[in-house]
């Protein structure tokens, strides 16, 4: 019995590799048979889970990819990067308040998750936000005070509100 369990650990790991050596050559539907494959061995895997709702997300299948997201975070709730990738799936749907709760939680999971941080003070910025989007920005920059994405989006922040002088810093 314990070689079948092997066997199928290997097997599952061989499709998630599968899986994303389609996937870095951008041929997501490969890539979500893969998934699916391993899923289908070990349905109780939050990372295949999730690996299928990155693919179902790049290829613009919303109700799919949130769904897997969420399973995901049903089977490992304790992953930031699981919450922080739904949040931006349901941004970029416009559907900002769940965003918003996906990037709390991510936050909560781990408080030193810097994309978390980036991704909502963007969010913020899009709600018109500004103060608090700010904030989000230092908290990020807290974390990683030479973070690329947090430095610049608080500098593009920071024109955009007019404030050149510390935008151009």
């Amino acid at each position: 019995m314990n070689n079948e369990v092997s066997l199928a650990k290997d097997e599952v790991e061989a499709y998630n590799k599968l899986g994303y050596l389609h996937y870095v050559q951008s041929d997501f539907e490969k890539a979500l048979n893969a998934y699916e494959k391993a899923i289908s061995l070990e349905p109780e895997n939050a990372q295949m889970w999730y690996n299928k709702a990155n693919v179902l997300r790049i290829l613009r299948r919303f109700e799919d990819a949130k769904q897997s997201y969420l399973k995901s975070i049903a089977l490992d709730c304790s992953c930031a990067e699981f919450h922080g990738n739904l949040g931006i799936l349901l941004q970029e749907h416009g559907c900002f308040g769940e965003a918003e709760n996906a990037y709390k939680n991510a936050i909560a999971t781990n408080k030193d998750y810097i994309d978390a941080y980036c991704n909502y003070a963007v969010l913020l910025k899009e709600l018109r936000r500004f103060d608090e989007s700010e904030q989000m920005h230092r908290q990020a920059l807290a974390i990683s005070p030479t973070d690329f994405d947090s430095v610049w989006n608080l500098a593009l922040l920071k024109l955009y509100l007019g404030e050149f002088e510390e935008g151009w810093l």
